[in-house]
């Protein structure tokens, strides 16, 4: 079992999550989902954390809206709205990255520097 920090593991899911939001599928024909579920926030997060994992679940909610009204575009429709998506959204993009990033700051400082 691999043992990763809160934030090691906060940095290495939006990396994926970047990832997948602008690759492009073969493709775009999307199966019907479930609805977007709500941010699941741990008891013990610390509120980068939470502040974090919210605004992800945003830009979730965001792409599973965008998903469902492209459902049934043609490849060139589909391919012109994703490119609108991603530049409607490339502030959230930006945010998720600096709070990653600050969060990731923050817990480096805290295991070189204990305050317990």
């Amino acid at each position: 079992m691999i043992n990763l920090s809160k934030t090691t593991f906060a940095v290495l899911a939006f990396a994926v999550f970047t990832r997948l939001a602008q690759a492009e599928p073969a493709s775009p024909v999307i199966k019907p989902s479930r609805p977007a579920a709500q941010a699941v926030i741990p008891a013990n997060a610390t509120p980068q954390l939470a502040a974090l994992l919210t605004t992800r679940n945003q830009l979730m909610q965001n792409q599973v809206a965008f998903r469902k009204q492209h459902l049934n575009d043609d490849p060139a429709a589909w391919h012109t709205a994703m490119a609108q998506w991603r530049k409607q959204n490339a502030a959230l993009f930006q945010q998720i990255q600096q709070q990653a990033l600050a969060l990731s700051q923050t817990d480096s400082n805290n295991e070189i520097n204990p305050t317990k």
